[in-house]
């Protein structure tokens, strides 16, 4: 029997049309990650936060989204190193 795995953008979608028909989705206990250090944001934050005119599409920020997936980070803690300064260079490969 074939199945089909529910993917986020899937609940992107029905929340749309729910939208488009006056309709609301609520969901229940979500879970919200702790902040790693003082000043910490959430990554997919930062982009939301990128104006327009610098070339930010909905599909880049899809694509960054499935990059942050595949590093498995969730915070700009996740990605810098000790200091906070820069991005540690392992994160590019997923270490």
């Amino acid at each position: 029997m074939e199945m089909h795995l529910l993917e986020s953008d899937h609940i992107l979608h029905i929340h749309e049309r729910l939208q488009n028909n006056g309709g609301r989705m609520w969901m229940e206990n979500t879970w919200i990650p702790c902040k790693q250090r003082d000043h910490d944001k959430s990554i997919m934050k930062c982009f939301m936060n990128v104006p327009n005119w610098q070339g930010l599409t909905k599909g880049r920020i899809f694509l960054a989204n499935k990059v942050r997936l595949w590093l498995r980070v969730i915070t700009v803690a996740d990605l810098v190193d000790e200091n906070g300064r820069t991005i540690d260079p392992n994160k590019f490969d997923g270490i």
